[in-house]
């Protein structure tokens, strides 16, 4: 064979080999180009699973309200997408977990030479719901028109709920502290004002936040014509900031010498009346102790929700007096408070927590933009907030108030009957939770 014969026939081997790798060398590339767009959908769609997974988590509703929710998280993330569909969500939800399983299938560019039209790909999440690090305060009113078809039963009712849902789902009961603010005319801070336990023992360091210029004994009897049962009176501006005291002690209609202000109104009255009698319980993890404190809860005076709120904000937060709360930079504790009414911000016509009505004028509309006021600052230091408004008697412009105050729209319950309010809080109990990816 010639030399000429002999380059032309390797040439044509050549030719031949090239004309075999390339298809094969295309392939593989275009193989890889879809394998890795396969893999930035389940990248995508994992992503999106979680979020959906912790965002129906923290949620309550029916299954299929779950599944709108989930299907929102997951779609969202799906509806622009040219090179994948979604084909399905599934959702599995238990008491103390939620499982969301995902297949999308990722459209090929390169493979459908071969027959391959498609990737299908598949996730699973679950997140494992758990109590962990949490403190509430549950604001509840104790006024006068709880009494009325017994509401004031209902809301015992609910309040233990909310107690005991907590601490039976709590791993260990020392992740949740609950404190309670029974509010009404005023708020009683019982014996913790004069730097004690309810049992007489020390109090923090002992320190008292009441001003005690008569040496007025404590009691617990709101029927006596001397003694004082807890409740306290402020001025402005402080009712509306996380204050560290002093306060004046309620005296109702009593001068700075303690006698009888005959100017206050005809009708002669105890030093305590009006003032509720259930005291504050500074957050705690004893479980039976909060339920107790809960069943001395009374129906007695009119609404200072304002007043009610700024003391939920002094019992969840670290400063003095009441010391218990974790600090707000704290990331293994979170901070809720649940504000609850059955009606509009009301003065008393002679005497409330701003003393003797006649001598301010703080009327409805003020207390409404002080409520405000201390939602704002409390959302500003991380607390977040619940808000239920009871019965339909509350008219629209509470509502509003009670909408607005809340963390967000989610947040706020409106409960017109008592199954509504009971639900309200076990709702609530439900959704504060802490959250993880387990898988």
């Amino acid at each position: 064979m010639s030399l000429r014969n002999l380059i032309r026939n390797e040439k044509g081997v050549t030719i031949t080999a090239f004309a075999i790798v390339i298809p094969m060398l295309m392939a593989v590339t275009g193989m890889a180009i879809d394998m890795s767009r396969a893999y930035l959908v389940k990248k995508r769609l994992a992503q999106s699973v979680d979020a959906a997974a912790l965002a129906v988590a923290g949620s309550s509703g029916t299954n299929a309200q779950l599944e709108d929710k989930m299907d929102a998280f997951v779609g969202k993330n799906f509806e622009d997408n040219r090179f994948a569909d979604l084909i399905r969500t599934d959702l599995f939800p238990t008491d103390d977990s939620i499982k969301i399983e995902a297949e999308a299938r990722s459209l090929n560019y390169f493979m459908t030479i071969f027959g391959k039209d498609y990737i299908d790909v598949y996730v699973e999440t679950i997140v494992q719901k758990e109590l962990r690090g949490i403190e509430t305060v549950l604001v509840m009113d104790n006024t006068g028109s709880m009494s009325s078809n017994n509401n004031i039963a209902t809301l015992r009712t609910a309040a233990k709920d909310f107690v005991n849902i907590m601490f039976n789902r709590a791993p260990d009961p020392n992740v949740i502290k609950i404190g309670l603010v029974p509010y009404s005319t005023s708020v009683n801070i019982g014996r913790y004002g004069l730097g004690e336990n309810p049992d007489g023992t020390q109090y923090g360091d002992g320190t008292p936040f009441v001003n005690n210029p008569h040496n007025i004994l404590y009691t617990t009897n709101y029927s006596s014509n001397s003694r004082w049962l807890g409740c306290v009176i402020e001025d402005e501006p402080t009712d509306t900031t996380d204050w560290e005291g002093p306060w004046e002690m309620y005296r109702y209609c009593r001068d700075e010498d303690d006698n009888y202000d005959y100017g206050c109104h005809n009708n002669w009255q105890r030093p305590n009346t009006v003032c509720p009698t259930s005291y504050v319980t500074p957050l705690t993890s004893n479980q039976t102790y909060l339920i107790d404190r809960i069943d001395t809860m009374n129906a007695r005076g009119h609404t200072l929700g304002n007043y009610g709120m700024v003391w939920g904000w002094r019992l969840i937060s670290p400063e003095f007096p009441f010391e218990e709360g974790a600090d707000y930079n704290d990331q293994e504790w979170r901070k809720a408070v649940i504000m609850m009414t059955d009606g509009q911000n009301t003065m008393h016509p002679y005497y409330s927590a701003y003393g003797a009505t006649n001598s301010h004028s703080i009327r409805t509309a003020q207390e409404n933009e002080k409520f405000e006021e201390v939602c704002e600052s409390m959302k500003r230091d991380g607390i977040i907030i619940y808000t239920i408004t009871f019965t339909s008697s509350i008219n629209n412009t509470t509502k509003d108030y009670y909408r607005a105050c809340a963390t967000d729209e989610t947040k706020y319950y409106d409960a017109p009957s008592k199954d509504d309010l009971v639900e309200a809080f076990q709702s609530i109990s439900r959704e504060l939770s802490n959250l993880y990816i387990r898988q």
